[in-house]
């Protein structure tokens, strides 16, 4: 049985941290996945691929709203906004 790792390289933090208010828009990819593949039970899955791709949602990872061209020309508030 052959499982596939990927190794990630080492998080690269400075790239989250805002410079004065602005908005620090991530991209963010969700993939469906399966326990057997991960378990490595199954050989022929591959998971990061686009069969997989569930969504990609883009928002400030300061603030954690959705990406609008509106947002993109507000200032951050710099934390994320309470329930109303």
């Amino acid at each position: 049985m052959t499982t596939l790792h990927y190794e990630a390289p080492p998080a690269r933090a400075e790239l989250l941290v805002p410079t004065g208010s602005e908005h620090v828009w991530v991209a963010m990819a969700v993939f469906r996945v399966s326990a057997e593949s991960l378990r490595g039970t199954v050989l022929d899955q591959i998971n990061l691929d686009r069969e997989n791709l569930a969504l990609i949602e883009v928002g400030c990872y300061v603030c954690e709203i959705g990406w609008s061209e509106r947002a993109s020309y507000r200032r951050c508030p710099g934390e994320p906004a309470r329930p109303r």
